[in-house]
């Protein structure tokens, strides 16, 4: 899979159908995938309020929905688009309120970055890489820390999660 392709985490346009068929009607995560919609849609009207440390999660949230929107057997209180926006709208309220990676958790900032790379504009793809690479800034990794320590291997990871998300993208 070349690099320039979106999306890349976890979903790939190769099974990006095979996702949607696990979702969708007959799915192994049909039942489920069907309560998290009406939980995401009551959240909805609301999300762009949440604290920070939501916001990070909302926003994967939202860029799934509109990622995978239109499976079989599901019903959506916003279209697709509403979603991405929705989506996009987050990940820059996230870099509005801060201007490094806070904590451990932000792994919803790249893999929302992947899910709606096509809804972002040039600007915004700036941003948010210059948010994503500083994850070393906030010494998740300090040079001291054991190699095994399972909050610098979380660091690690969020560091390398970020990388793919905008390796060839351009804009670093």
């Amino acid at each position: 899979m070349p690099l320039v392709s979106h999306p890349r985490l976890h979903v790939t346009s190769t099974n990006l159908a095979a996702v949607k068929a696990r979702l969708g009607t007959g799915g192994v995560w049909e039942p489920d995938f069907q309560t998290w919609v009406d939980w995401a849609d009551g959240q909805y009207a609301t999300a762009l309020s949440e604290s920070l440390a939501n916001l990070i999660f909302l926003a994967a949230d939202y860029a799934f929905l509109y990622m995978t929107h239109g499976v079989t057997g599901a019903s959506y209180g916003h279209t697709q688009a509403q979603y991405g926006t929705l989506a996009r709208d987050i990940l820059i309220e996230i870099s509005v309120q801060s201007s490094v990676v806070g904590n451990y958790d932000w792994y919803g900032v790249p893999l929302a970055y992947d899910w709606c790379h096509p809804l972002l504009s040039g600007g915004d793809k700036t941003t948010l890489v210059t948010l994503m690479k500083t994850i070393d800034d906030f010494d998740l990794d300090p040079p001291t820390a054991s190699a095994f320590d399972s909050q610098v291997t979380v660091g690690r990871c969020q560091a390398l999660l970020s990388a793919l998300a905008f390796a060839d993208d351009g804009v670093d």
